[in-house]
């Protein structure tokens, strides 16, 4: 994770490869040129990804959704929703579906090509947890904080990769729910595509 921010910040603010990242001006000579654009014309966007979570002694695999708004070169809104699922513990099969809002902050420039950024988000998710007995349930308010890479190709499509610490406090449900609250670390890789 290091070695790729450090490569991201060493990269040159070069242009994107996309005609509409570029903006044309005249110069003293009279010849047009192609400069890079300070802004992206491309606001909203959907995006896929995948997800692993290590939280307590739980490994979670997950898929998941996200709606992007870019609000300017270097802050971003992401609405996200996700499905997860793993094999408990105690023999149980543990699903959860959390819901979060959250904010990216792009620590690049519009016309750099690899961007690291932070992020931090919160929101609310269900768990329920199917053991052969009995069938458990609760509700858990869900809070992330981490840092990524976005790898931009043009302004209409990129590819992110990030890492969390996902903390989760129990509110509602079943007490004896395995990993309710707890303090983890998720992994998240996908693309979005921009319009």
């Amino acid at each position: 994770m290091r070695a790729l921010l450090l490569v991201a910040l060493l990269l040159p603010t070069a242009a994107l490869a996309d005609p509409d990242s570029y903006s044309y001006e005249r110069e003293s000579g009279g010849s047009v040129v192609a400069a890079p654009s300070s802004t992206w014309t491309a606001r909203f966007g959907l995006g896929v990804r995948g997800s692993t979570s290590l939280v307590d002694s739980a490994t979670t695999l997950g898929v998941g959704g996200e709606l992007l708004y870019r609000i300017s070169s270097h802050f971003s809104a992401e609405l996200a929703g996700e499905y997860q699922r793993n094999l408990d513990d105690t023999g149980g099969v543990r699903s959860d579906v959390p819901l979060t809002l959250g904010v990216r902050v792009h620590l690049g420039k519009p016309g750099w090509i690899a961007s690291p950024y932070f992020v931090a988000a919160g929101g609310a998710g269900w768990a329920r947890l199917e053991l052969a007995e009995n069938l458990r349930q609760a509700i858990y308010l869900d809070g992330q904080l981490g840092a990524g890479l976005e790898f931009r190709i043009g302004q209409h499509v990129a590819l992110t990769a990030d890492a969390r610490l996902d903390a989760r406090y129990f509110t509602w449900g079943d007490p004896k729910l395995p990993a309710a609250d707890g303090l983890g670390v998720q992994f998240r890789a996908g693309f979005a595509a921009y319009f």
